[in-house]
């Protein structure tokens, strides 16, 4: 071949390989009208001359190729009756994906994130599918920084903000505000097995005021991080009771991998008069904020804050790993639930269910409320267990701290009643406020003897009455003395002496920190199962074996004594 000539095709191909990106304005309501500055779609796209239209935009976007990006302008605001974006493109990668997103225009110095406004009932902010009966793999999408908005705060929604569907992978969407959906983001299952969607990311968002769910559904690598959900599930779908809508619902063909770390989450499925049900108390939650259901193997859910304190029913549980559908077998091997804060949730802080080899660690429990119900801090097997399904053996909990203010008689700190064995019910700390009932529950373990434990004890229990008691379980009435639990190999070396722990209030962020380092729970955790672990969870392989889901951490550290000359 000629040298030019080669030279020439080399040059065309290195140009073709670049990205290139679009650059969109428009300043419908909602746009900052002083700074906003109208595009139009003959323009060429850069930041000085931008276009213009959700439509252009999509065509650009079916059409785009690798790395490409369409960014609108920050002081900007779209609507649209369809859609914003529909796309089976499958140019992308996951090195160099296909971008939407934003940029900030000249003379601009606010922060308001682009905003479009969807007023059609079945339009959605963005989705990823080929469509048909015959998935195309799809991958390699960021969807940030962008504000969508429905119409479900004023009338009934059917879509979906985001949803991806047909085998679609290497999905990043990262700080969006997506509210008046039905479901605020549904990553589905595809029409083939084994195409849901794989490695999607949601980080740094604001999932809130979505009808029926905030998040639905899964895949394997999924990570859902560090984003704030507020009054998803408000409206009953479909003459469904509140209890089946959640803010992050894990459901989907067989999964592994997924993480769930560092959200926060207030007011799931609180029933209003919207709901277009009557429920017995208004303005309270009634579905649980983080739910799982199918079969998921090696699920994290961890340093979540899960704080109902507005109000909560029974079924209001906080974290639920379990069953739930009856028709299929479920299993959630080798599941971690740790490091949670829960405030003021339902009936169950933490509900587990056919979870073999699964830890529950370093969670805090508190209701500090008089929650004026039966509540269980930790309990499994739940109640939706059938016949088929996985049967828990090899269950950890640990180095948990449970706080209960008016607790009633039926109240229990941790109910462990699972048929398998080699259970750990190690080093947890409970706590009764003054204010609870005497027949209230440290445990429960129902008919298993201590043969179905591989450890049971370095626990603490106490109880602030002026009497200072609550039963030890249902068994035993007490730790110590003539039948009591240690007479049957239960917390052989427990203790129900005053932890001397902060008070969880909101000033304090619901802490239960060791408030002195003479608390027994200080040290004397189990000597060969203890993990320990450093404040909310980091592992410390030189920290203290203490009991409870914090170590002793003074607020002021004292000098030294001076070393005489």
């Amino acid at each position: 071949m000629n040298k030019i000539l080669a030279y020439g095709l080399l040059v065309f191909a290195s140009a073709s390989a670049q990205a290139t990106d679009y650059y969109f304005s428009d300043c419908q309501t909602g746009a900052d009208m002083q700074t906003c500055k109208i595009g139009n779609d003959s323009n060429p796209g850069t930041p000085d001359a931008p276009k213009l239209s959700l439509a252009h935009a999509r065509v650009i976007l079916d059409n785009a190729s690798a790395g490409d990006q369409i960014l609108f302008a920050r002081n900007g605001s779209w609507t649209s009756v369809t859609s914003a974006f529909w796309t089976g493109n499958n140019r992308g990668t996951a090195a160099k994906p296909i971008v939407i997103g934003d940029y900030t225009p000249k003379n601009y110095t606010g922060s308001a994130k682009p905003l479009i406004t969807l007023t059609g009932p079945q339009a959605s902010c963005l989705v990823i599918t080929n469509g048909g009966a015959t998935p195309v793999h799809k991958e390699g999408f960021v969807f940030k920084n962008i504000k969508c908005v429905g119409i479900g705060a004023t009338g009934v929604a059917d879509a979906t903000g985001i949803n991806t569907y047909n085998d679609v992978s290497d999905v990043l969407l990262d700080n969006l505000d997506i509210s008046g959906f039905s479901i605020g983001v549904y990553p589905a299952d595809g029409r083939v097995a084994g195409t849901v969607t794989k490695s999607l990311t949601l980080r740094n968002s604001y999932i809130h005021d979505n009808t029926t769910q905030g998040f639905l559904g899964g895949g394997p690598n999924l990570l859902i991080e560090n984003n704030v959900f507020d009054n998803n599930g408000y409206i009953s779908d479909r003459g469904k009771s509140l209890d089946r809508n959640h803010h992050i619902y894990l459901t989907a063909e067989k999964f592994t991998g997924a993480v769930v770390r560092g959200n926060k989450l207030t007011r799931s499925a609180v029933c209003t008069p919207a709901s277009g049900i009557t429920c017995a108390t208004q303005n309270q939650c009634y579905g649980v904020p983080i739910v799982a259901h199918g079969t998921v193997s090696d699920l994290v859910i961890e340093n979540n804050v899960i704080d109902e304190s507005s109000g909560a029913a029974p079924g209001c549980y906080g974290i639920q790993v379990a069953p739930g559908y009856g028709s299929i077998v479920e299993a959630f091997p080798g599941a971690i639930v740790r490091g949670n804060r829960l405030v003021n949730v339902g009936g169950n802080a933490i509900d587990i269910g056919s979870c073999p080899n699964c830890v529950i660690e370093d969670n805090v429990i508190a209701w500090t409320n008089s929650p004026n119900m039966t509540v269980v801090g930790i309990n499994a097997p739940s109640g939706n267990v059938g016949s088929g399904d996985a049967v828990d053996t090899s269950l950890t909990v640990r180095n948990n701290s449970i706080y209960v203010s008016g607790a009633d008689a039926y109240s229990r700190g941790i109910q462990l009643t699972s048929t398998g064995t080699a259970h750990n019910v190690i080093n947890n700390l409970i706590f009764f406020a003054s204010n609870t009932s005497a027949s209230a529950r440290c445990f429960v373990t129902t008919d298993l003897g201590i043969a179905k434990f591989n450890a049971f004890d370095y626990n603490l229990c106490y109880s602030d009455r002026p009497d200072h008691m609550v039963r030890y379980s249902q068994a035993y009435a007490t730790l110590t003395g003539t039948g009591g639990a240690q007479a049957n190999g239960f917390d052989v070396h427990g203790k129900n002496s005053n932890p001397l722990i902060t008070v969880p209030v909101p000033g304090n962020d619901y802490s239960m920190a060791l408030s002195s380092l003479n608390s027994p729970a200080a040290s004397g955790g189990h000597p060969a199962l203890s993990k320990r672990l450093g404040y909310r969870g980091s592992f410390s392989p030189n920290g203290p074996m203490f009991i409870g889901a914090y170590p002793y951490r003074p607020l002021v550290t004292a000098p030294s004594s001076p070393t005489p000359n």
